[in-house]
């Protein structure tokens, strides 16, 4: 998403956040600011239409929230990484991107039973990928992690020709490789 977009919407999310909470507080407490207007007042001393009003007010105030998160999540990396040649443009994905460092640390045979990926990029353009893994129990961990680096990063690099500057490896957890006898 590009920056100025990126800064609108957060810039709007916020507004409209502020203006739901003043409108909010307006409805829930009708003292707080007594001459805002008249039919906010009136809403206010309805049962039915104060309910409303907050239940209303209250989803346009996390919708809000929601846009501003959304904002700020969708800026960890461009959808696709535009490379350029001759004659065009290649855009890679991120999934794509993801799924080339899942499958260098599956065939790395290092002892991996389950692992996700995460890419981000550093301010030099150069990808940053995080590894979450779950292995088998007769693993060696620091030589077999130091493999799957190893591997994600020449496969990646490879197949896409972006540069990767640093491949992070996260042992959540080890698992048996048979069933419990018990």
């Amino acid at each position: 998403m590009r920056r100025l977009v990126r800064f609108y919407l957060i810039i709007s999310s916020i507004l409209l956040a502020l203006t739901f909470i003043l409108l909010f507080f307006q409805i829930w407490n009708t003292s707080w600011a007594a001459d805002f207007v008249e039919l906010l007042q009136r809403i206010s001393f309805s049962g039915a239409a104060r309910r409303s009003a907050l239940l209303i007010l209250f989803a346009a105030a996390v919708l809000c929230i929601l846009m501003f998160a959304y904002a700020l999540v969708s800026g960890r990396m461009s959808q696709t990484r535009i490379r350029s040649n001759e004659i065009g443009d290649i855009e890679i994905g991120v999934d794509a991107l993801e799924n080339i460092a899942l499958n260098a640390a599956k065939a790395a045979q290092a002892g991996v039973k389950a692992a996700k990926a995460r890419v981000s990029q550093n301010k030099n353009r150069h990808l940053i990928i995080v590894m979450i893994v779950v292995l088998y129990s007769d693993v060696e961990i620091p030589s077999q992690m130091a493999k799957i680096q190893d591997h994600v990063k020449k496969d990646v690099e490879r197949y896409t020709g972006i540069p990767v500057s640093a491949v992070r490896v996260k042992v959540s957890r080890v698992e048996t490789l048979g069933s419990k006898v018990e």
